[in-house]
């Protein structure tokens, strides 16, 4: 099995679609790292080029690249990766990844490999933060999900949000949405290419649990001491003596170990996880008691999908 979260989920997806790691691996969990498309040739080029150019490097010369002193190459680097933060990606070269990974559907070389698939309730707390101690009323939320995810209508996601969690406040729902629109939508989406090649299954998941660490609630990165079971080592994360967190750790990381055994996440103590398809829409919540619920966010959903495409 392999498994890995945020840029090692992108890496296990990556490898999801490579010819030559067929039959290395039998099973694979992608951790809150949907990666559907890869860089393309032309954009992976340009960015080489630009790096180049800020070192004064010759383009026939890239052997010269040796001799750049390392926080020069890296401020390079951090420059062109400014604009473009997926600017070194895995690049579709034809060859070693001759498609994207999951875009326009799912590899079928990895067609027999089981997934686990899932991201957490807030991933933005961290990946997109409100700024130290900034909160939100209604006003404010429209005009920060204008400007966080544009082109979407942020009226009508809030009104949707609102009704489905009536007890969350602006800085609340700020977080939720942005997580669902972005990483969230992309996760569903990867589940629901896997489960139309009809082969191996994917179980899709939904981290629910919160942290009273600090405002960041169900943070990008809780899931790793869950899935590793780490929680009495995971104090700056998670705070001391947390046995809602070690309660949860029991739950997924036994999942994860039946499906590295089985290929199945069921395991003893854990409620069943139906495959994942688009019929049910099955999704394991997990939380102190979790749960798998058909559609869970199924008005949400919909309306996320009607606003854009996903790549």
């Amino acid at each position: 099995m392999i498994f890995g979260e945020s840029g090692g989920a992108w890496k296990v997806a990556t490898l999801m679609a490579m010819p030559a790691a067929k039959g290395l691996f039998h099973r694979a969990a992608i951790q809150s790292g949907p990666f559907l498309t890869a860089v393309k040739p032309d954009d992976a080029t340009a960015a080489a080029k630009a790096v180049l150019a800020a070192l004064g490097v010759s383009p026939n010369r890239p052997g010269d690249l040796r001799h750049a002193p390392v926080d020069r190459l890296v401020a390079a680097a951090a420059a062109v990766a400014k604009d473009n933060p997926t600017a070194f990606g895995p690049v579709v070269d034809g060859k070693n990844l001759p498609r994207d990974p999951f875009s326009p559907d799912a590899p079928a070389v990895s067609a027999d490999a089981p997934l686990i698939i899932g991201y957490n309730a807030t991933e933005t707390t961290v990946l997109a933060p409100l700024p130290e101690g900034d909160s939100l009323d209604w006003v404010g939320l429209t005009a920060r999900l204008a400007s966080a995810a544009p082109g979407k209508d942020s009226g009508a996601l809030i009104d949707s949000y609102r009704r489905r969690f009536p007890d969350k406040s602006p800085d609340d729902l700020y977080y939720i949405i942005t997580t669902e629109s972005g990483l969230g939508a992309a996760t569903i989406a990867l589940a629901e290419r896997k489960s139309a090649l009809g082969a191996a299954p994917a179980y899709l998941y939904r981290l629910e649990m919160e942290t009273p660490v600090g405002r960041l609630r169900s943070p990008h990165g809780l899931d790793l001491p869950l899935v590793f079971d780490t929680v009495g080592r995971s104090e700056s994360m998670l705070g001391p003596a947390n046995r809602d967190a070690q309660m949860v750790a029991d739950q997924m990381a036994s999942a994860w170990i039946a499906f590295a055994r089985t290929g199945s996440p069921n395991a003893a103590g854990l409620a069943s996880w139906p495959r994942y398809d688009v019929r049910a829409r099955s999704t394991m919540l997990f939380n102190v008691v979790s749960r798998a619920v058909n559609d869970p966010y199924g008005e949400q959903r919909k309306l996320i999908a009607s606003l854009g495409p996903t790549v």
